[in-house]
Formats: C-alpha cells, sequence, structure tokens
C-alpha cells in the first residue's frame, strides 16, 4: 500500500493522484490510494467506468487501466477496429 512509482502512482493499485482523485479522496491530509479496501473498490469503478466508455468491452477497458481511456480510443480509431489482439 506504500508504494509509490516515479511517475506519481500510488498504492497496490498504482492510482496517478488526477485518477485517483476522479474515483477517490485525495487530498494533502488524506490519500486512499493507499487504502487496500478503498482502492480495490476504486480500481473497480474505473474498470467499469472504462469499460462503458469503451463499446461494454471489458478487455478494453483493462488494456485502458494503464494506458487510459483516451489512449485506448486514439488507438482504435487510428486503427479503425475495436479488436486489440
Amino acid at each position: 500500500p506504500q508504494a509509490i512509482s516515479k511517475a506519481g502512482a500510488a498504492g497496490i493499485w498504482q492510482f496517478m493522484p488526477r485518477t485517483g482523485k476522479s474515483i477517490m479522496k485525495v487530498t494533502d491530509d488524506i490519500d486512499e490510494r493507499r487504502s487496500p479496501m478503498k482502492s480495490t473498490v476504486g480500481a473497480a469503478k474505473y474498470l467499469r467506468m472504462n469499460a462503458r466508455g469503451l463499446h461494454n468491452s471489458w478487455p478494453l477497458s483493462v488494456l485502458a487501466y494503464n494506458h487510459g481511456p483516451g489512449g485506448v480510443s486514439r488507438a482504435l480509431k487510428k486503427r479503425g477496429t475495436r479488436e486489440i489482439t
């Protein structure tokens, strides 16, 4: 839970500050990214949000966990497909 990357991702799910703030409480005093329970709920919410925004595709949602939903959307548009294989 105390892990922090060089890029600023924190906790077991390695949320970046901006992504974390969109799902859970991340302030100077409280950082729920470091809570195993709250960050796990946050990760599930984030995956669900990604899936809904990416054609209800769980594989694309998982890909977007690391690359961001915008990055995945741009890649799909560039390739002209929803397939990632």
